[in-house]
């Protein structure tokens, strides 16, 4: 329906070396327009022989804009080469900056003259508004949740409230991506592999964290019942038997947690799976039997930030853990079967 919407996954330098996950940002935003007919497409940087030409076919459709996502840190550069590419192109594309550094950097990223608007926060909501009011040429003053220029004024809006019902969300759109060039886990279990997300935020203090600004220590996850119709669905649609939950602290709530776990065996699902955030202090009070079920289940890799081995800056950067539990947990995971792997900050 109209013109192109189009969302681009912009390299990422050396993270690509870590594998290529599915742009699960840019699929998240395009789920509710693209639900309600409207004619998005999701082009991949990373992927691409010849960005510049993938690039140019489709500006040449004239889209109703582009958007990115970008994180602060690297891929910042390649993001700002696909904004000055389209701008040269047509400097009357807009194009729209997301993600973390678009919401933790507003002003500094709208003093870019290729960047036209910012999504602050979460962008369900904000995207399918802009693609409105880009749609019939009317003013973006009362979009929550974004930051714009105009008559070369920066404007920051109010921020859109968080979405407090997930399972209320579409699902994504995985048809928009190839997803057998993407894999998201480092497992030999046949059938191909994906990053999940099931949950948003975490509630946690740690000082360092972007949660604490992006989603204000709050967490919002999906229903039990919609998280295993999305397991089912990668297993069942695609093929996947690789799962790699990437949620920023998994197990928030301990019950759904376990009901999962629960869930996944009591459906007898031929998966392996592991978790990018897992807190040591949740795996502290998870006793030896749920850890031999949480094995049973397909669980095979648990990801932990450590951050430091001095007490003193555990302390100080909010961790909310000690350099003993770490060692006493530690020994306890080691009588089961799971990879351990404990993310520090250098």
């Amino acid at each position: 329906m109209g013109k192109e919407i189009l969302l681009v996954q912009s390299k990422a330098g050396l993270w690509e070396n870590l594998g290529i996950r599915p742009p699960e940002g840019l699929l998240t935003i395009a789920a509710i327009p693209y639900n309600r007919g409207y004619n998005v497409k999701i082009v991949d940087l990373r992927l691409a022989k010849d960005w510049r030409a993938e690039m140019k076919m489709h500006l040449e459709k004239g889209p109703l804009f582009v958007a990115t996502s970008c994180m602060t840190g690297p891929q910042i550069a390649y993001a700002l080469e696909l904004s000055k590419f389209v701008k040269q192109h047509d400097k009357s594309i807009p194009v729209i900056w997301g993600g973390v550094h678009a919401t933790f950097n507003p002003h500094q990223t709208l003093e870019n003259e290729n960047i036209d608007v910012v999504v602050i926060d979460e962008g369900d909501l904000t995207f399918l508004e802009l693609i409105e009011k880009f749609g019939t040429g009317q003013s973006l003053r009362d979009v929550l949740g974004i930051g714009y220029k105009e008559n070369g004024k920066i404007i920051i809006n109010p921020r859109r409230p968080l979405i407090e019902d997930l399972d209320s969300l579409p699902d994504l759109p995985y048809e928009l991506i190839d997803i057998k060039k993407y894999y998201g886990f480092d497992l030999e279990n046949g059938g191909g592999s994906i990053a999940l997300s099931t949950s948003r935020g975490c509630p946690f203090k740690c000082n360092f964290c972007y949660d604490t600004k992006m989603y204000g220590n709050t967490w919002r996850g999906y229903s039990v019942k919609r998280t295993m119709e999305i397991i089912k669905n990668m297993v069942d649609k695609f093929g996947i038997r690789n799962i790699f939950f990437q949620d920023d602290n998994f197990a928030t709530n301990l019950k759904r947690f376990k009901d999962i776990v629960y869930a996944i065996l009591n459906e007898n699902l031929d998966i392996k799976w592991g978790s990018l955030g897992i807190r040591l202090d949740t795996l502290k009070v998870l006793d030896d039997a749920f850890l031999r079920d949480l094995a049973k289940a397909g669980c095979v890799n648990m990801d932990s930030g450590i951050e430091s081995g001095s007490d003193r800056i555990l302390k100080m950067i909010k961790k909310g853990i000690t350099v003993q539990e770490v060692i006493d947990i530690n020994k306890k995971m080691g009588k089961h079967s799971f990879k351990a792997k404990y993310t520090f900050i250098v």
